[in-house]
This record gives C-alpha cells, structure tokens and sequence, in this order.
C-alpha cells in the first residue's frame, strides 16, 4: 500500500470513506489523503494549496498562468481516472460564509474528527500524545472550562 510506504505510522485506511477533503496543508497530503475518498461516488478532493502564485513569479503572467492551467488539467484528468474529483480552491475571508459554516456545524452537517480532549491544565501531556503519533483525529486542548 502506497500510504504505508511513504508514512509507515500512519494507519491504514479507514473501513469507511469519505465525500470530500479539503486540504489546507499541502505538501504531500494529496499523496495519500485521495485513498481516503469514496471512489467512482463524486467524492471530491479540494487543495487550497496551489502553485500558482509560484508559477507566475518564476515564469512571468503568461507562462505562469499556462503552467498553471496545466498542471490542475493534468491533476484533474489523473485523479478523475481514478473515480475521485480534483479541484483547486481559492479562498477570500468572508464574515457572511463563515456564519454559513457555523450553522453547517451547528446542525451536525459538519463534524470534527476528535481524538481525544485536553484540559488547559494537561497541554504537556497533549503535546506528548501529538509527538507519539497514530491520532484518529484531532487533539484538542480546552482552554475555557465551560461550567
């Protein structure tokens, strides 16, 4: 399995799978994250993370913005062969669509993955679990105590 090779700690893929992964960290997270999504189903894989602005400053405009066009082309015709959607996204801070999303997770539409819950109090402890790896989900540290 390719996820096991290139993370050997990262476990392997959950019995479940998913409808859409939006990236916001890059790298090689597209490497592996695209075995995490429902294939031939519409599943989407969205990457905030693109090398356009890259492409412009090291080609110039017009170069840059081909390069570009290429490159998303390749990558949506690839992972498309592979039953999985490829999109790139750009994103503009927006009070109204953030309200949007806190309802969206209000009503249970959007559901964090948490593994596990952490005083303020325990933050070390939290840190120690991060550094040993093999999270199901995220590590979460409470800062206020909600009574």
């Amino acid at each position: 399995m390719v996820i096991k090779e290139v993370f050997p700690s990262l476990p392997p893929p959950p019995p479940f799978r998913f409808d859409f992964i939006l990236d916001n960290v890059g790298g090689s997270t597209e490497k592996w994250a695209v075995n995490f999504l429902k294939k031939w189903s519409g599943a989407t894989y969205v990457t905030l993370v693109t090398p356009f602005l890259v492409n412009v400053d090291r080609l110039g405009v017009a170069d840059g913005m081909l390069q570009t066009g290429v490159t998303v082309g390749t990558k949506a015709v690839k992972h498309l062969c592979k039953g999985i959607h490829y999109r790139w996204a750009f994103f503009m801070a927006s009070g109204l669509y953030l309200d949007e999303i806190a309802a969206l997770v209000d009503s249970g539409k959007i559901q964090p993955v948490i593994d596990q819950v952490f005083p303020f109090s325990e933050v070390p402890k939290a840190f120690l679990k991060l550094e040993r790896g093999h999270a199901r989900g995220k590590t979460v540290i409470n800062v206020i105590n909600k009574m």
